[in-house]
């Protein structure tokens, strides 16, 4: 047994009078505690290696019973023949905005309505600014003789007749069926 003063047993544990007393030692033994660390840390090791070759094995099994692709149907990236769309893969407007192209080719025609250049240089023909040819297509227009005016509108009549009388006036300038209104003949009575 212990001694009368002795708070420890014979055994390394507290005297049984020190446990009625509702008192427990200050000190703990550290051995059973890091036994305890000791193995679950090994636990834990191979319980990550266990589960680590488990999924090794599942991947294989995957990989092996997985049906082949066809040749259209892989997985690979093939970039479809030249033109390509816009933003598409590869071509050369990827990066851009999706009206990219669409603006070049307005700057492009604008470039050429509005400069000077060869339409056919074997033949001969040029290009010139589609304002400079406007103008040049309207001096060459025939010009109306300063003769015959064109009737007033004024009061509701309708062109080519007298007010008042509804008929006509002779000597008034109706274009022809084949001229397309652009020039006139005198009209026949």
């Amino acid at each position: 047994m212990s001694e009368p003063g002795s708070h420890t047993d014979t055994h390394g544990g507290p005297s049984e009078a020190i446990v009625k007393a509702g008192h427990e030692p200050d000190q703990v033994d550290v051995r059973p505690v890091a036994k305890f660390g000791a193995a679950l840390t090994i636990f834990a090791i191979l319980a990550y290696l266990g589960l680590w070759g488990l999924l090794k094995f599942f991947e294989s099994e995957r990989v092996k019973n997985q049906p082949r692709l066809a040749p259209m149907a892989s997985e690979q990236e093939r970039l479809p023949p030249e033109p390509r769309l816009q933003m598409a893969p590869g071509s050369k407007s990827e990066l851009k905005s999706p009206d990219y192209e669409m603006v070049q080719q307005r700057q492009a025609e604008q470039d050429q309505l509005n400069s000077y250049g060869w339409a056919n240089r074997n033949a001969g023909t040029v290009r010139i600014p589609i304002d400079e040819a406007m103008k040049l297509i309207v001096s060459r227009l025939p010009t109306q003789p300063t003769g015959a005016q064109a009737p007033s509108m004024a009061g509701g009549t309708q062109p080519g007749t007298q007010p008042g009388t509804g008929q006509g006036q002779p000597g008034i300038q109706l274009p022809t069926g084949s001229s397309s209104g652009r020039t006139a003949e005198p009209r026949k009575e």
